[in-house]
């Protein structure tokens, strides 16, 4: 299994790093799986080097316009290139909502000439496993300022692993160990730095410690951070403030980076 990070930023993107997003592909050539949609998601992955009509599924975290804003725009560019596979969105109840009035909104636009693909809306229920395309996805409930949900998920052809698993935005709470729970690679949000937990709970975000610890509880094998603030969002400040509290591989992903996830997570692309 691959992880493709498109975006490695928070909701503010910067010069280095663009609205976090996330592309799953289990086996290289296979069908790829976003996670979340904000930003220009059609241009990364492009600049990542994985053509966008391979993109089989989207699962939308929550309704935040870092994480759903490019949805229109990513389905215009699907239509513009000729796209004929149908495209499947999954989301919980709210960003279910949200999708369905935002594709009301574009209408008349993506219906401009012809619409020659479907877009099926599925509404996802934490807790409840969902296939999708290649993953086995269990969605959790996260604690985040508007519903949201974090996931794990495994290649539905190997169930037995590897395990990939993703906080999405949330503040600490008991659920998010039990989304890192041995997994083989665990990406959390990092939005803010060690020692501003007041700060990063009133928005609804977690710290770079913070998140080691959630590691940390979950005995997860290795974590990634990602959600970073453009402030100050320098990797060996990040990495040092994570190793606090976690003592397993700490990763801090540049936009476009690529990880290798097995019983060891790898690195094997960092681009920059």
């Amino acid at each position: 299994m691959f992880v493709v990070f498109l975006g490695t930023g928070s909701a503010l993107p910067s010069v280095d790093r663009a609205n976090t997003s996330l592309a799953l592909v289990a086996t290289t050539g296979a069908g790829i799986t976003l996670i979340d949609c904000g930003g220009d998601p059609f241009r990364q992955l492009l600049r990542a080097g994985l053509d966008p009509r391979r993109v089989t599924d989207i699962i939308i975290t929550h309704a935040h316009i870092d994480h759903i804003g490019g949805l229109p725009s990513l389905i215009e560019s699907f239509r513009i290139i000729g796209r004929t596979d149908p495209l499947h969105v999954y989301a919980i109840a709210h960003p279910f909502q949200v999708a369905r009035d935002l594709l009301r909104t574009y209408a008349f636009e993506l219906t401009l000439h012809h619409w020659p693909f479907a877009v099926e809306l599925h509404e996802l229920q934490p807790g409840t496993n969902a296939t999708i395309g290649d993953f086995t996805v269990t969605p959790i409930a996260a604690d985040h300022t508007v519903p949201s949900i974090g996931l794990r998920a495994v290649p539905t052809a190997t169930p037995a692993g590897p395990i990939f698993a993703y906080t999405c935005d949330t503040r600490v709470a008991p659920m998010i160990p039990t989304i890192a729970r041995d997994a083989d690679l665990f990406v959390a949000e990092a939005t803010y730095p060690h020692g501003q937990n007041d700060a990063a709970a009133q928005v609804g975000h977690m710290t770079t410690s913070q998140a080691g610890e959630m590691a940390h509880a979950g005995a997860a094998r290795a974590l990634a951070l990602v959600h970073l603030s453009a402030g100050y969002a320098q990797e060996g400040q990040v990495r040092r403030e994570a190793r606090m509290t976690y003592r397993g591989p700490v990763i801090v992903p540049r936009d476009l980076s690529i990880v290798r996830v097995a019983r060891r997570a790898r690195l094997i692309r960092r681009m920059g």
